[in-house]
């Protein structure tokens, strides 16, 4: 199977929530090609939500998609492999995420915090793009934010 062109290239983009998962692929230039929103399993624990996870990759995944990025609700380790704590959700302590997720898909993947995930994209193609330095607050089951 050939590689798919670097125009053509997607990846599949995840925020994990308390309350829901929001799933996207996008291409290169931040357009979104599909999306869906999946419940987060009640109680959130790390094995039930990584198997919501995969659901989400499969229903997503294509011969185009060249990696994975999850926003997590809590910090990542330096190397965006574990998921050092869930702010929200139950016995998120040092899981393995990315490992699971790689497993799973095939794809490359990266884990960081949700909020410094969602400051990236507006410092890239939103309200922040023209703004040396911002501030972004994210409100929804948790808050967090992001200084740049």
């Amino acid at each position: 199977m050939s590689s798919p062109s670097p125009a053509h290239r997607e990846v599949i983009g995840i925020d994990i929530g308390g309350s829901s998962i929001k799933f996207g692929r996008f291409l290169s230039n931040g357009d979104c090609t599909e999306s869906l929103v999946l419940p987060t399993p009640q109680p959130a624990l790390p094995k039930a939500v990584y198997a919501q996870l995969a659901h989400g990759i499969d229903l997503l995944k294509n011969s185009a998609c060249v990696a994975i990025g999850v926003g997590m609700p809590g910090p990542a380790d330096a190397t965006g492999r574990v998921a050092q704590l869930a702010i929200n959700l139950p016995q998120w302590h040092d899981i393995p995420l990315a490992d699971w997720l790689e497993d799973h898909g095939q794809l490359p993947t990266v884990l960081e915090n949700d909020a410094n995930c969602a400051g990236l994209g507006e410092e890239w193609l939103g309200a922040g793009r023209n703004y040396r330095n911002f501030i972004l607050l994210t409100l929804g089951t948790g808050v967090g934010g992001a200084v740049f």
